[in-house]
């Protein structure tokens, strides 16, 4: 981008601690030093995501987060000044209980949003607000809290080692009772009930 202004005479570039100034009409050793730092500004930065890589690699091969925990954990600092995840002991046992809530089939995703506002669950940000609809479909479908990160850039399942708040089966009772949901709606649209929305479940609702 800033090749292209030079050329058409549209800015110039001043480097203070090399003493040049690149512009239209500078020398070709000119533009030999300025190719040269762009590719070794490029070599760094690559140099610099290798690393990053390199490490998150590590962490994972350790069973460590490498990023922002979900609700019902924490993201501290250690003694030591290194990162690492505990449990939150506010909202631990309020995302176990919507778990085991919702693994009843009663509940719709709309409803589990209001129990969790009555029972006081806020996400862990510093604003501290209710759990909306789609942070409460991303706890029930997120699972790390089984005991399992999913790494969402190349879709891969690595085990952690911090505590698990669900059981793998209670996990995937919600799921099944989820995608049970998203058949419902479906499978008498065809037909054209008297009584389709005035009628409902004392039960489930």
């Amino acid at each position: 981008l800033l090749d292209e202004l030079v050329n058409k005479g549209k800015i110039e570039l001043h480097f203070h601690v090399e003493n040049c100034i690149i512009h239209r009409n500078s020398t070709s050793m000119e533009r030999l030093l300025w190719n040269m730092s762009v590719m070794m500004a490029q070599s760094y930065v690559d140099s610099l995501r290798d690393n990053v890589n390199r490490a998150k690699g590590q962490k994972l091969k350790n069973g460590e987060c490498i990023g922002l925990a979900p609700i019902g954990y924490l993201n501290i600092r250690d003694i030591r000044g290194k990162a690492d995840v505990i449990i939150d002991e506010q909202r631990a046992l309020l995302v176990k209980r919507l778990f085991e809530t919702y693994a009843t089939g009663s509940y719709t995703l709309g409803e589990m949003v209001t129990f969790a506002r009555e029972w006081g669950l806020t996400n862990s940000k510093r604003m501290q607000k209710p759990v909306s609809k789609s942070q409460m479909y991303k706890i029930l479908t997120n699972p790390f809290y089984y005991g399992v990160m999913h790494i969402k850039k190349d879709g891969a399942e690595h085990p952690h080692r911090y505590p698990p708040l669900v059981a793998k089966s209670l996990f995937d009772r919600c799921e099944e009772v989820r995608l049970g949901w998203e058949k419902k709606p479906f499978k008498y649209s065809g037909i054209d009930f008297v009584f389709r929305g005035i009628l409902t479940c004392a039960t489930t609702g």
